[in-house]
Order: C-alpha cells, then sequence, then structure tokens
C-alpha cells in the first residue's frame, strides 16, 4: 500500500527537519566542559598579591602610560615625528644633533638629514 500525498509531505519534511537540525549540531561549537566543584577551584587559585598604594603622581603617571598603549598605539610614534620636524625647523647648528633619541629610534641615520625620511 502506498502512503497518501500528505503522510509522504510530512515524512519529507521531518526529514529535512532533522537534516537540518544534524547540520546545526555540526556547525556549533561543543559545550563547555563541566566545571570542577568549588572545594577544587578555591586550591587552584592564586593567591593575591598585596596591594601596592601609589601617591598619586606615580598614580597618574602610571594610569597615562595604560591609557596611551591601550588606546593611543602610535601616540609614541607621533610624538617622535613631532620631536623630529621641531628640529628639523630649528636647524639649530649650535647644537652638536638636534634630533632627539626618540625621533633617531624611529628613523634611524635618516633622522639626522634634513631632507627628510628618505
Amino acid at each position: 500500500m502506498t502512503p497518501s500525498p500528505k503522510a509522504a509531505g510530512l515524512s519529507s519534511l521531518a526529514r529535512a527537519t532533522n537534516l537540518a537540525k544534524e547540520r546545526l549540531q555540526q556547525c556549533l561549537m561543543p559545550p563547555p566542559a563541566p566545571r570542577a566543584s568549588p572545594a577544587v577551584s578555591a586550591k587552584k587559585r592564586p593567591v593575591p598579591r598585596a596591594a601596592e598604594v601609589l601617591d598619586e603622581d606615580e598614580w597618574t603617571l602610571r594610569l597615562e602610560q595604560i591609557v596611551e598603549r591601550d588606546y593611543f598605539p602610535d601616540l609614541t610614534r607621533l610624538k617622535a615625528r613631532l620631536d623630529w620636524l621641531e628640529a628639523t625647523r630649528r636647524c639649530a647648528r649650535a647644537e652638536p644633533n638636534p634630533i632627539s633619541p626618540r625621533a633617531r629610534y624611529y628613523w634611524g641615520s635618516a633622522a639626522g638629514t634634513h631632507g627628510g625620511l628618505g
């Protein structure tokens, strides 16, 4: 006996749904590993360091360094370029080398020339 068209349509729909679920499961990440009990994980935690109390100036300096590093990574390069540009504008012949060490680090020997970066 042949199945009715409605029954055949439902079974193909069910097969398509199951196939879609299988493909979805293959694409998804596996579930995370089970967590250890709190007693076990408490033993593995590192011992917290003692808090270091900083004076206001030191704290501000460290905070500025963190903000520059994380939010403005090109700032050091830009400061070096500014030093180089100011030195080339000055063209101070009295100074043996008007280029700052920071600019020399970024531009090497080309920073000592007045003709540009090379």
